[in-house]
């Protein structure tokens, strides 16, 4: 029998968008007919590769349907989420923080602990209906302390203070 964490880590398995492209499920929003917590479809009309296809639902199974895409990490709603190494918004992130702290460059930060962004925030850029909105929500619905919780740099050599502790 599979257990919840076991679809989680199906997050990669690509899933059909309204566009009809494959994109890894935990890149992907609820369309509006899946009702997701908050429908932010009106504000991506030129955008439908962001959005699963409703061509999976048939008959009346919508909802298992939404708890299965919500399962594999496909979101219906603006959360935080811890920040990938990958994402523009980190590689940005990071050469900041490599000027900050004195004496440590990019090479030397092995990972780092409570790095927090929140989805969605880059569609923030170019879209002003939707940054009002977005950070209406945030503002209303995200704990700001949670936000502004201290990271930790974890840097140095293998087995010493740094790489083990971090910045703490």
């Amino acid at each position: 029998q599979l257990k919840p964490d076991d679809l989680t880590k199906l997050g990669k398995l690509s899933l059909l968008t309204k566009d009809n492209t494959l994109v890894p499920a935990n890149r992907l929003y609820l369309s509006a007919a899946y009702e997701p917590s908050l429908s932010i479809d009106n504000y991506f009309p030129t955008m439908p590769h962001l959005f699963v296809s409703t061509s999976y639902m048939q008959n009346d199974c919508r909802i298992r349907w939404k708890h299965f895409f919500v399962l594999l990490g496909v979101q219906e709603n603006i959360n935080l989420i811890p920040l990938n190494d990958n994402n523009r918004l980190f590689q940005y992130y990071h050469e900041d923080q490599m000027k900050i702290i004195f004496g440590l460059n990019s090479n030397q930060v092995h990972r780092y602990k409570y790095r927090l962004t929140i989805t969605f925030l880059e569609l923030t850029e170019n879209n002003f209906d939707f940054a009002r909105f977005f950070w209406q929500y945030v503002i209303q619905n995200i704990n700001v302390r949670d936000l502004t919780r201290s990271e930790i740099a974890y840097w140095g050599q293998h087995n010493k203070r740094g790489a083990i502790f971090g910045s703490e």
